[in-house]
């Protein structure tokens, strides 16, 4: 912005080029304040030509004065604001039936317990009594970054995801560390680490943690309730491979996603079958949900051994 924003000036003083506003008197009424935005340019031929609200100057009454335009806001640089909620876990029991078929649990986000509790009687409190409430871990990682928000990192070695260009990872390293460790000493349940799991995927782990560590999240509200892991990622989605599409994969390209046991790759399911393609497939084909290991036990183990596939050894 012009150090001479705010100030009218004649329009004598007015420079050659330029974006400008321009004040013209004549134009001044009761639906017209006679301010408008205009520009002065430098023709080939050394004329200036003066624009104001789309029309020439000498298309409109003669302006008597100018000012420098404002320039615009600055964009929002605050953290995102988190949801001031908290996930809570409502334990419920018919007061007419004492037995665990008469029993049921209501979740809610909610400001405090005394809230989650009357979420949870709102609409039959005459048939159920609250045997007790408690917090609870949130469902998912993006449930956890809006309800506990985070503190942006906007150092040089932030890290990790962002959401709206505003990184939540915070490095292991100096000085990212000396800001991690000072909160988590000081102020419980606002460091959480995430870790890398045997899953092959990124993990949310609540607290401050050293093992496995891959960058850790500064929340702006501590969470305060009961340990959880979170995945931060849904596995990949591979679609299922004929034996032709099997053969021509890279062998370092994953191809499947065990729910216990992390990514495959084509080299993963060769080495299981020693070298044999064909093995490899049937092991690869077999696969649903479990470790292509467990396949093997459970499905392969009598051909295995009535040497079915004579290069498995």
């Amino acid at each position: 912005m012009s150090p001479d924003y705010g100030q009218w000036k004649p329009i004598e003083t007015v420079p050659d080029e330029g974006n400008f506003l321009f004040y013209i008197p004549t134009e001044r009424d009761a639906q017209d304040d006679g301010i408008y935005e205009g520009s002065r340019t430098k023709t080939g031929q050394g004329k200036i030509l003066t624009i104001i609200g789309q029309l020439f100057d000498f298309d409109r009454g003669p302006a008597s004065h100018w000012m420098e335009k404002p320039s615009p806001p600055e964009p929002e640089t605050s953290t995102p604001n988190f949801v001031n909620l908290d996930r809570w876990v409502v334990y419920l029991q018919n007061k007419r039936h004492g037995d665990e078929d008469w029993k049921r649990t209501f979740c809610c986000l909610a400001e405090n317990e005394r809230h989650a509790r009357e979420q949870a009687t709102s609409n039959d409190s005459e048939c159920w009594e609250i045997i007790r409430c408690e917090l609870a871990p949130p469902q998912n990682f993006d449930e956890f970054l809006e309800v506990y928000g985070f503190v942006e990192n906007a150092g040089k070695f932030a890290c990790g995801g962002s959401i709206d260009d505003k990184s939540y990872g915070w490095e292991t390293f100096s000085p990212d560390i000396d800001e991690v460790v000072k909160i988590a000493n000081s102020e419980p349940g606002r460091v959480h680490t995430v870790v890398d799991g045997d899953d092959g995927r990124l993990w949310l782990t609540s607290g401050y943690h050293l093992v496995n560590r891959v960058f850790y999240i500064i929340t702006q509200k501590p969470y305060l309730g009961p340990d959880f892991d979170i995945p931060c990622e849904d596995p990949k989605d591979f679609n299922r491979l004929d034996f032709e599409a099997f053969k021509a994969v890279d062998l370092d390209e994953d191809i499947y996603w065990a729910e216990n046991g992390g990514y495959y790759d084509k080299q993963a399911f060769l080495d299981l079958a020693k070298g044999s393609e064909e093995l490899a497939y049937r092991i690869y084909s077999l696969c649903e949900w479990q470790c292509p290991e467990t396949v093997i036990d459970e499905d392969l183990r009598e051909d295995i051994e009535d040497c079915a596939f004579p290069g498995f050894r």
